[in-house]
């Protein structure tokens, strides 16, 4: 299904297909109005095709933006030769965290030791966490607990952080 990394940035493309890894994620996104409509292509602009969009009503405001990207499909692709001793629950935990955010390849490295992220790490998956760890779950919390999905990645960045610092030692 080729069709399914149309118009993928190349620094994304050589990500899926460097080093070989247990897991593979990506993301389609669009570019909606900040009230979540779709926006009409802007055809072409100065005689070449353009794959600009048109935002009506837009804000002038630099505290929210005039657009937002809305998640349109998500994968996540599994080496299967790596999952035996894996439950069902661990590895929809898994799935979970890598479809609903943008992760990177070094997420297994950087993860804390709670983190079902590490599930492919080569680690014995009996000392894994059996589900979402509740350093996973306030990391989702804290990214769509936000009531605007207009503001800015560093103003969402902090958010998380305030979240999960908050709530953590509970």
């Amino acid at each position: 299904m080729p069709g399914l990394f149309e118009g993928m940035p190349i620094p994304q493309l050589d990500r899926l297909t460097g080093e070989a890894r247990g897991a593979y994620s990506w993301r389609a996104v669009d570019m909606r109005s900040r009230d979540g409509i779709t926006l009409q292509p802007a055809g072409d602009i100065g005689g070449s095709p353009s794959q600009a969009k048109i935002v009506r009503n837009a804000a002038g405001s630099r505290l929210v933006s005039s657009v937002r990207y809305d998640i349109v499909n998500s994968y996540l692709v599994l080496d299967l030769e790596r999952t035996p001793g894996m439950s069902l629950n661990q590895i929809a935990a898994f799935a979970t965290m890598h479809l609903l955010l943008d992760l990177i390849e070094r997420a297994p490295e950087v993860s804390r030791s709670t983190s079902i992220l590490r599930l492919f790490s080569g680690d014995d998956p009996e000392t894994l966490p059996p589900e979402l760890s509740r350093f996973d779950r306030l990391t989702l919390e804290g990214l769509y607990r936000i009531r605007f999905n207009n503001v800015s990645a560093s103003q969402q960045r902090s958010r998380m952080v305030k979240h999960i610092s908050q709530n953590e030692a509970e």
